[in-house]
């Protein structure tokens, strides 16, 4: 019982991260395409729109494992990080904006991803959760491992 606890527990965390950093990327891509930016990068913010964001939310809203105003949370919080990276508000510490903050933020997503593998691979081994807890450690690892480059 107490790992199937943690199992759900790392898996609502894992999409949580995950949401968050994908909403918050759309929001620093959509500051960029509204500051100017070259139309790579506009294009660039609208496929992560349409191809991460946009599905994600779908997939939150109908998960069924997740209490529904659970995942109407989780929205509104995507919402208020889309906005955050978008306006980049003066009471956010400017520590937010730099790669190395990203890094072990994406990092720490990738953790959270391989320990709910890890866990049910623990308590039924398969193929597909051993894949992603090899790739979500690796992504994990190789995250923590280099100090990010200055921009």
């Amino acid at each position: 019982m107490v790992g199937m606890t943690l199992l759900n527990l790392t898996l609502w965390l894992g999409v949580a991260a995950l949401y968050l950093g994908f909403a918050a990327v759309l929001g620093a891509l959509v500051r960029l395409a509204r500051g100017g930016a070259d139309r790579w990068l506009v294009m660039l913010g609208a496929l992560h729109a349409v191809l991460v964001v946009a599905p994600a939310s779908v997939l939150i809203l109908g998960w069924s494992a997740w209490p529904a105003p659970l995942g109407r949370t989780l929205l509104l919080a995507g919402v208020a990080a889309a906005w955050v990276g978008l306006e980049r508000p003066a009471w956010v510490p400017t520590s937010w904006w730099r790669l190395a903050f990203a890094q072990r933020y994406f990092g720490f997503a990738m953790a959270i991803a391989a320990a709910w593998a890890l866990i049910w691979i623990w308590h039924q081994p398969a193929l597909g959760p051993a894949i992603v807890a090899s790739a979500a450690l690796a992504a994990a690892l190789a995250s923590f491992s280099k100090s990010p480059q200055p921009a």
